[in-house]
């Protein structure tokens, strides 16, 4: 008779080995998932992003396009956790034409503008 302590009754049967089988078995699968379904960011442009970005300082885009300039948000931000480095004058001009967003009255884009700038 078995002990009820044994580790081959704990958690129905699941043993350590078979846990660490599973969880491998779900890493590979989500790995060939990542494999079929490439990132929409995998082929950003720094100099491109950073040339769509003189959108900012057009009030009229800013208005009527918000999503537009909150997509731009995010692909300023692919690119950063990316480790693609910006010169100095690269900083200072996102910086200048993030916070011209502030004045737009979109609440999603000046949501995306406090997530930036932190």
């Amino acid at each position: 008779m078995a002990s009820a302590d044994s580790p081959d009754e704990i958690g129905a049967g699941l043993t350590l080995s078979s846990m660490v089988k599973e969880i491998q078995g779900l890493k590979d699968k989500f790995k060939r998932e990542d494999l079929d379904s490439p990132s929409p960011f995998a082929d950003l442009e720094k100099a491109t992003v950073l040339q769509e970005c003189r959108i900012f300082s057009d009030s009229r885009i800013v208005t009527e396009a918000p999503r537009k300039c909150s997509q731009l948000i995010t692909k300023l931000l692919h690119i950063v956790t990316q480790g693609d480095s910006m010169s100095s004058s690269e900083v200072t001009d996102v910086f200048f034409g993030v916070t011209k967003l502030f004045q737009s009255s979109d609440a999603l884009l000046r949501r995306m503008v406090y997530f930036f700038i932190k």
